[in-house]
């Protein structure tokens, strides 16, 4: 069952290893946790457009979190792992869940690609799997980033 709309983002805290990062799950923010594996082909090509929304929204209050889920035995060779952060240019945090522990915390048993939306309150606002719906997220991106903006200017 997927983690409910609404549900606070999980703790980061499990990962086994990680490159260009550690991050907490308590930093605030609105937060794009995105899942992909090396021997997923799907994810490899959504990795230019995954890069345009780090790079786009950034700026504007996203924080990007990418967490590498082995399906296989091999792809848990950080060797391979590192080696397609490289390629992908993948320069947010990626937090590597080998134990499937971070898998099991956001109840990611569909599969890789997925995306897990969170506003600035740490809340779940949208899941995307596949390699559908990037639009849907970059939409709702656009929202959660603008209201984090208008809640932080100060009241007059």
């Amino acid at each position: 069952m997927p983690l409910p709309l609404d549900s606070e983002l999980p703790s980061l805290a499990t990962a086994t290893d990680w490159y260009n990062g550690p991050v907490t799950a308590e930093a605030e923010g609105v937060t794009l946790v995105h899942f992909w594996s090396v021997s997923c082909g799907i994810c490899g090509e959504q990795m230019p457009q995954v890069n345009r929304l780090r790079d786009t929204w950034a700026a504007r209050g996203l924080r990007m979190v990418a967490v590498h889920k082995p399906l296989h035995e091999k792809d848990t060779d950080l060797t391979r792992v590192e080696a397609s952060i490289q390629s992908h240019e993948l320069r947010h945090p990626v937090a590597v869940d080998n134990t499937h522990a971070l898998s099991d915390a956001f109840h990611n048993d569909q599969g890789v690609p997925e995306f897990f939306l969170f506003d600035a309150h740490r809340r779940l606002r949208l899941n995307v799997v596949g390699d559908q719906g990037l639009d849907s997220l970059e939409k709702m991106i656009a929202l959660l980033t603008r209201a984090a903006q208008l809640e932080a200017q100060p009241r007059v």
